[in-house]
């Protein structure tokens, strides 16, 4: 049913645009599958793409899915375990906690996984989720399919303004494309000059090389009002700035600010190399800013420190506590003999990789901006 509300646009219920499907997966004459949890479900994208062996799933691994579904979470919907299968999925097993909802021909599956994905969307489903449950808010199909959202009328606007969006995506996706070829290059080059050829010459060690500088403890003086700088830990790495992340309003030692292009480095539980690229903001303790040495760049010491990441997560595996890390001493027990080439490169395409990360950043603010305006049909455009 759909109900008219203003000249060319409409309102719609999600049960209309879409429809939920149970279709339970054939494990006959199977190994291995690709299970997806909802943890492999983050805003957008599917992470997860490991075979997993048919004795070792979990019991809730029973859905089947197939090109073009949406999964959505049944958990916290604002967390926006959401994102559309764009491939063949033929090996796929999905977890009984995520929703595979099918779009309904008659309507822009482009449009619709947008309507899904609008914030205000996010937000209404979540405020259903805690008026339903409180310490896990959950959804269920039931629960959302009377909910209506603004479409325009004609199938050709809708895609219309779903092309706008996705042009976002698209160009975001072009970025991320480089930006691999790019981390290739880089890790070919440091192969050829460092293991296949290895150097003459005196080891250096990585402490000689760069100051590791730790984050800070900050305790109590946090604030979830947005004030001030984010505090960024490991969850930062991957999620960037969210609605879980930590403020720091409180003067803080200059030491412990980081800012796009600095090298971070976890120690501390997941071992973990980042290019910062998310603006200036405060560095939890638990993380180092790895600061090149004169005449060193961070260009090089990525590459040394991605090659040597093996070796320091055993180390921290070996440890027999309930999170592992490494020392300073390990650090200053790594060292590296300097090919005597053009380093430069190294750094240059290190710049090239943070510049990237930071189009992508502002081309995704500009897009989650948009979003809602031409969902809302605020912004109007002509199929």
């Amino acid at each position: 049913m759909t109900t008219q509300t203003k000249t060319n646009w409409r309102k719609v219920k999600i049960g209309d645009l879409v429809s939920l499907v149970s279709e339970t997966f054939n494990f006959r004459n199977r190994d291995k599958i690709i299970f997806l949890n909802t943890s492999d479900v983050e805003n957008g994208h599917i992470l997860n793409h490991t075979e997993t062996a048919i004795s070792s799933l979990p019991g809730q691994a029973k859905k089947k899915i197939k090109r073009g579904d949406i999964l959505y979470s049944e958990i916290r919907p604002k967390n926006k375990h959401v994102a559309r299968v764009s491939f063949d999925a033929d090996d796929y097993v999905v977890s009984t906690k995520l929703m595979v909802l099918r779009p309904d021909t008659k309507f822009s599956a482009d449009f619709t996984y947008l309507a899904l994905m609008a914030p205000r969307t996010i937000s209404d489903f979540q405020t259903i989720a805690e008026s339903r449950s409180g310490t896990f808010p959950q959804i269920t199909f039931d629960a959302i399919k009377d909910y209506e959202v603004l479409i325009p009328n004609q199938y050709t606007e809708q895609q219309s303004v779903a092309d706008i969006l996705s042009a976002f995506d698209d160009k975001i996706e072009l970025n991320d494309k480089i930006s691999r070829t790019l981390e290739e290059m880089a890790q070919a080059i440091f192969k050829e000059w460092f293991v296949k050829n290895p150097p003459e010459g005196t080891d250096v060690p990585l402490t000689e090389m760069a100051s590791f500088i730790n984050g800070g403890a900050f305790g109590k003086i946090v604030n979830r009002n947005r004030k001030g700088l984010p505090l960024v830990k490991i969850a930062e790495f991957s999620r960037g700035i969210t609605e879980n992340t930590e403020w720091v309003d409180s003067e803080i030692p200059q030491k412990y600010l980081i800012k796009d292009g600095d090298l971070l480095f976890s120690w501390s539980g997941s071992l973990e190399l980042h290019l910062w690229h998310k603006g200036e903001a405060v560095l939890n303790q638990h993380l180092f800013n790895v600061v090149p040495k004169i005449p060193y760049t961070r260009g090089l010491l990525y590459v040394i420190l991605r090659s040597m990441l093996p070796w320091f997560r055993q180390i921290a595996l070996s440890k027999a506590t309930s999170m592992g890390h490494i020392q300073r001493r390990h650090l200053k027990e790594q060292k590296v003999k300097i090919p005597d080439k053009n380093l430069k490169i190294f750094d240059d395409l290190y710049q090239k990789l943070v510049a990237l990360m930071i189009e992508n950043q502002k081309l995704a603010a500009l897009r989650d901006l948009l979003l809602p305006k031409l969902m809302s049909g605020e912004i109007k455009v002509r199929p």
